[in-house]
């Protein structure tokens, strides 16, 4: 969260989990002057909310990447504005988000890139291929509560998820389970059946 000073300046706050940190990108630029006091709660990469001090108005414009907008906040209310999701939402709980997958390259016959399925784009989708199946290593065994697949429109084939701590060994997921391995198999997919946009890991 950020602050408005009175020079005009920003105290910020933020939080980061125990032995954990990272260095990111600006994620909102603030033109003009807000009333000291004003609040910016940025919750991810594609969501801040304004919130003015009881006695001024705020009208700042923010911006991100190509995308901006004017904030007019009434004295003491509170607005969300949210820039269109056109890549990857970070911070995320997405334990898969960004991780290596395999198969690498050279991929089967009729195989798209599996690390589609993980990079937090909806734009882009994994296409499993005849009989297709792919990997994510999430880098250290982890306890994995759920597997949750998002697909593109077109027919959707049933999966199977298996987890394994070794990459040698899988079993069958059904539920709460230590694994550093996930594998979807999707057996009998044809061309023009439905892809895998997000395979998402949560503990």
């Amino acid at each position: 969260m950020s602050i408005a000073r009175a020079d005009g300046g920003l105290d910020l706050t933020a939080s980061v989990p125990a032995g954990g940190g990272a260095v990111r990108p600006t994620r909102f630029t603030v033109t003009g002057r807000a009333p000291t006091g004003t609040r910016f709660s940025v919750a991810d990469s594609h969501n801040v909310t304004v919130t003015a001090p009881a006695g001024a108005a705020i009208d700042v414009r923010l911006t991100a990447g190509s995308w901006s907008a004017q904030a007019q906040v009434p004295a003491g209310a509170t607005r969300s504005f949210t820039k269109p999701v056109t890549g990857p939402v970070t911070p995320t709980t997405d334990l898969a988000r960004g991780r290596t997958t395999f198969p690498t390259s050279p991929l089967p016959a009729g195989m798209g890139e599996p690390s589609h399925a993980v990079d937090g784009n909806p734009g882009t989708s994994w296409r499993p291929g005849p009989n297709g199946r792919m990997v994510v290593d999430l880098g250290t065994s982890r306890t994995v509560a759920a597997v949750s697949l998002t697909w593109t429109s077109g027919t959707r084939r049933a999966v199977r998820v298996e987890t394994s701590t070794d990459g040698t060994t899988y079993s069958n997921f059904s539920g709460p389970f230590s694994a550093r391995y996930i594998a979807v198999a999707v057996p009998g997919w044809t061309t023009g059946d439905a892809e895998i946009v997000e395979l998402s890991v949560t503990a």
